[in-house]
């Protein structure tokens, strides 16, 4: 028993000397960002390229609301004879009572009356319109007018949403492998290519397999240039700058939307709107030198004569010194050394990593949902603001400038409060208006409109807050794969979020209300996780097997 004890006891202070080695490695580099310049000239030259970019990026992931607007449009029955329509009335006028008010998709049956044709009135024979629809395209068009997206085929504009959706689903899942095994840098520029490429190409199709088919991509390519560049972002300062950083980032996101509704007054037609937000980013394609790899992913792969270049370079344009890093830095090659006579095989991690444990399954899985409940709901109002009653425009304008002061309000909130209880907050709250919203008097228009816009507050501030957590508990080692699971589980709620607002035509109140007790219940969960304020980005595997000791004490 005594020996068992022993060899207890020894194997314990191995362990705990292990956890120890990888806490210094991990604190080292903190150190040696700290030392370069925490944020200094060379950070803020990569911010304010990086500012700009996240600016342009809400033109893509939000246009769909306009880019599927829904356009006016009436029915003629068949052998339709202009000629015979009565004097008193302009064809346009004619034809549009010849489409009931309650169902847009039947034509009236006309009559003779006389050398014209007869007024329909409610009482008049209903047929179904499957054909001569005619799209009034003056003010708007969309894909909707372009590929005749209504009635029977209704179903296909949430199709359209969805698909763009469902390319950023499987590019989070793709890019998050990829950026933590090639780098942050390469990726950032091929899921750029591959967006720019994608829309440009679709501002010429007829076809509306084509479309989808292009507009996958697109989605695809932004979500990977989306992630790289917040994730290189991230790992280029240190602890103290991360929180304002982030929701810098995430205001000017807002600010982005704002101009989108700019850009779509503008420019009603769909095909020049898709040109207008897809020729920006060929500028940054021309920042291949200027943008920087993540010092945190070379040194995690273990490539220190890159990382100590890059760390050189920081320190000098940012008035240091760059021998002030030698003695951190061969602490690092040392460290490397002995794992490489220990570790002959490079670790390459997957999400398979981050559930392979209870304790880790947790975090991640904890994570993951609130991504899912946060994308739904800030996507379900957003999409929902073009059909609520009043101007579309201005609608969509009000959901985009409240964001700011969310992102305002929840940095203040961390910066007094911590991490998880403010996104717990802001998820509940969010929650909570959304349905509400529903209840109200259905002849008012703008306090319906109120309620919804304080749960896109709720929806903005929890959104903003969960990447930064999400940064915080997945390590440097497999960071961009726990945040490209992020997306992924985001995107999946981004997909949902279309076809369940199509469920109101049947139960007015069931897409908010859903959305509302998703976010509510997610909210809560938040809550089991440990507090991450000020604490230095987990490193390895076992640093983040540690966040498991506060859910235990839960």
């Amino acid at each position: 028993m005594e020996s068992f004890k022993d060899n207890s006891d020894s194997k314990t202070n191995i362990e705990s000397l292990q956890l120890k080695e990888k806490t210094t490695h991990t604190e080292t580099i903190e150190a040696l960002l700290k030392r370069c310049g925490g944020f200094g000239p060379y950070q803020k030259k990569i911010a304010s390229l990086l500012v700009l970019y996240f600016l342009l990026s809400p033109l893509q992931t939000m246009s769909m609301a306009f880019i599927g607007a829904k356009v006016p449009f009436s029915c003629t029955p068949p052998n339709f004879n202009s000629s015979l329509v009565p004097k008193n009335f302009s064809i346009k006028t004619f034809k549009d009572l010849l489409s009931p008010e309650d169902d847009r998709c039947s034509v009236y049956e006309i009559n003779m009356d006389g050398d014209y044709y007869q007024i329909p009135t409610k009482n008049s024979t209903r047929m179904e319109c499957s054909q001569n629809r005619e799209f009034h395209t003056e003010n708007i068009s969309s894909v909707v007018s372009e590929f005749n997206l209504v009635c029977e085929r209704k179903w296909l504009k949430s199709c359209s949403k969805s698909v763009f959706f469902a390319g950023r689903l499987i590019g989070a899942f793709v890019f998050g492998i990829l950026a933590d095994r090639y780098g942050r840098h390469h990726c950032f520029f091929f899921g750029l290519t591959l967006m720019i490429a994608s829309g440009i190409i679709n501002i010429f199709i007829n076809s509306f397999i084509v479309f989808i088919f292009l507009y996958f991509f697109q989605g695809f390519g932004q979500v990977g240039s989306y992630f790289c560049s917040y994730t290189i972002m991230i790992e280029l300062v240190s602890t103290k700058y991360r929180s304002p950083l982030n929701f810098s980032l995430h205001i000017m996101y807002a600010t982005g939307v704002m101009v989108l509704v700019g850009f779509a007054y503008a420019l009603p037609s769909w095909r020049h709107l898709e040109c207008a937000i897809c020729v920006p980013f060929v500028v940054y394609i021309f920042t291949w030198k200027l943008l920087p790899e993540s010092p945190r992913w070379l040194i995690g792969r273990e490539r220190y004569a890159e990382a100590e270049l890059l760390l050189r370079e920081i320190a000098k344009t940012n008035g240091k010194d760059p021998d002030i890093i030698n003695e951190q830095f061969e602490s690092l090659i040392t460290e490397s050394k002995e794992k490489r006579e220990k570790q002959k095989t490079e670790k390459t991690y997957t999400f398979i990593d981050l559930i392979k444990k209870p304790y880790l399954a947790f975090i991640s899985f904890n994570v993951w949902f609130n991504w899912f409940a946060n994308s739904m709901l800030y996507y379900g109002v957003t999409l929902n603001a073009v059909d609520m009653a009043g101007d579309p425009y201005i609608n969509f304008l009000i959901m985009a400038v409240v964001e700011i002061p969310a992102c305002l309000v929840c940095m203040w909130f961390f910066h007094c409060f911590g991490h998880r209880k403010p996104i717990s907050f802001f998820m509940v709250f969010g929650g909570i208006n959304c349905i509400i919203s529903n209840f109200i008097q259905k002849g008012s228009v703008w306090i319906p409109l109120f309620f919804a816009v304080l749960g896109k507050f709720g929806a903005t501030a929890a959104y903003g807050g969960i990447y930064l957590v999400s940064a915080e508990v997945f390590p440097t080692v497999a960071r961009n794969t726990g945040i490209g699971m992020s997306s992924v589980f985001s995107r999946v709620g981004g997909i949902c979020a279309p076809f369940l607002l199509e469920l109101s035509t049947y139960v007015y109140w069931l897409p908010l209300t859903t959305f509302g007790i998703i976010s509510i219940l997610f909210g809560f969960l938040l809550l089991l996780l440990r507090e991450m304020k000020d604490s230095s980005l987990p490193q390895s595997m076992d640093d983040m097997g540690k966040l498991r000791k506060h859910s235990e004490k839960l």
